[in-house]
């Protein structure tokens, strides 16, 4: 991989995404505002983004696009590649708890948070029925996987006005959100989180919309035949070194 077939493959040159997708954030400011998240991170008694060190939120293909060209515009390219280098490790590792790669670790705050996903902004205030429904079905796929471990909703997470989120509020975001997906050209069957839809994790996203597809297929065979996780973690550090190296040489 040279100097970035990474840049050529990621920046977003269609002037038609980038203008569909720069309505999100207009869309995100119709949910309430919240409170306790940011300002409970690292109190004495605070959580240490504890929701986003062991689990990783889903988002739609026009969220990501919208994330990346923020990314792309405001990192630098060492953090651009330490990204990177946490989504190969989130797919290489099999625990299914994969904390999140835009979180910062060292202070635990997350690195795109005005750009943080749908899922990322209702998570602590979406109604609790809503919550739990979701929470048996998301078990019920995983059922049997080891490490797995869904969490329930934050309770340091408020709204700042006291508003309730209703699921009708959720359900008529949502759809606007799938309007966006629909207008960059994802076909409605794939807009779901089965295998091969557009509602992934971050990682998955990323090593999709990135890595070349041998890279890709060589990552699954890596996964699928090498079970010592020592030796698939060392093969993704000597792939990220070979990287900085072209860039920097």
């Amino acid at each position: 991989m040279g100097i970035f077939d990474f840049y050529k493959v990621i920046k977003l040159k269609n002037k038609k995404i980038t203008k569909r997708i720069s309505n999100l954030l207009n869309i995100y400011k119709k949910l309430p505002e919240t409170t306790g998240c940011v300002d409970n991170i690292n109190k004495c008694n605070g959580c240490r983004g504890w929701c986003c060190r062991i689990q990783s939120p889903q988002l739609l293909y026009s969220e990501f696009l919208n994330i990346w060209n923020f990314i792309l515009k405001t990192f630098e390219i060492d953090d651009i590649i330490d990204i990177l280098e946490k989504s190969l490790l989130n797919y290489i590792e099999g625990d299914m708890n994969k904390g999140c790669i835009f979180l910062n670790t060292d202070n635990s705050f997350c690195r795109i948070y005005k750009y943080r996903p749908f899922n990322c902004r209702t998570y602590g205030i979406v109604p609790q029925e809503d919550f739990e429904r979701n929470k048996k079905k998301v078990e019920k796929r995983l059922k049997g996987i080891l490490g797995v471990s869904i969490k329930d909703q934050c309770n340091l997470v408020k709204t700042e006005n006291g508003e309730i989120l209703t699921s009708e509020k959720i359900d008529e975001i949502w759809k606007e959100l799938v309007n966006v997906e629909e207008n960059i050209g994802i076909e409605p069957y794939l807009i779901n989180d089965n295998i091969g839809g557009s509602y992934r994790t971050p990682h998955d996203h990323i090593l999709l919309y990135v890595m070349p597809e041998k890279m890709q297929e060589l990552l699954v065979e890596l996964r699928k035949n090498n079970k010592n996780l020592a030796e698939q973690k060392l093969y993704i550090k000597k792939y990220i070194k070979n990287i900085r190296d072209k860039i920097y040489e």
